[in-house]
């Protein structure tokens, strides 16, 4: 079982007998990883997908603590593009004996996020996207959700980063990450790097399939 991985592979390696907290619909993560962090743990080894692993990063944020990547959603992206394993083993190894390595941390709406964040095609999109199609379909099942969006229109949108002039755009959507690399290696954000304390903007325009079909090319 998951849980006789786990404690094998910390016996194995010289660690205590781990703290077990377990996720709900209540508490997907944050206020579990800060009672870890609260109870003195060593590292805080989080298993789940995207959703999970950055409701854990909101609570070991800022406290020094290392969170330990344990990859087992439907994308994975935040494992992917720091090149972590997605085998349970070889992941628990790099989490339990590899080095720290900083990460930046975004917020919006008042919720931290790791990996994207996004207004528009993305963000209805994947609030589109069903539990039980991500069981069947994996993260093909976001692709199928998004089909149903793509003649949706454009919408108006003001962008202001840095300080700089407000851009007026008519945008379908637009993407905030911290990482670039979304599944099948596409690479959306080619300059982004998930520890320059900079987070990178892409701006997505498409009128209609067609549209939809000449950005994803130029992507």
């Amino acid at each position: 079982s998951f849980q006789n991985t786990v404690g094998k592979a910390m016996t194995d390696l010289g660690w205590a007998e781990p703290l077990w907290l377990e996720t709900s619909l209540a508490d997907t993560g944050e206020e579990l990883a800060r009672s870890a962090v609260t109870a003195g743990v060593d590292v805080v080894l989080a298993s789940g997908g995207d959703g999970t692993i950055t409701a854990c990063v909101a609570g070991v944020a800022g406290t020094g603590i290392p969170l330990g990547v344990l990859p087992c959603g439907t994308g994975n992206l935040l494992a992917r593009n720091l090149g972590l394993p997605l085998d349970l083993d070889a992941a628990l190894t790099v989490a339990l004996t590899g080095d720290d390595r900083p990460l930046d941390v975004g917020e919006a709406n008042g919720r931290t996020f790791v990996v994207m964040a996004g207004l528009g095609f993305d963000a209805v999109m994947l609030a589109g996207t069903s539990e039980l199609l991500k069981k069947h379909a994996g993260w093909l099942a976001y692709a199928l959700s998004g089909l149903r969006h793509l003649w949706d229109r454009p919408t108006r949108m003001i962008i202001k980063a840095d300080g700089g002039p407000p851009l007026d755009r008519s945008a379908s959507g637009v993407i905030i990450g911290n990482v670039g690399t979304l599944q099948g290696n596409v690479n959306l954000l080619p300059d982004a790097v998930p520890d320059d304390g900079v987070l990178d903007v892409a701006v997505l325009t498409a009128w209609g399939v067609i549209g939809w079909l000449v950005l994803a090319s130029d992507v």
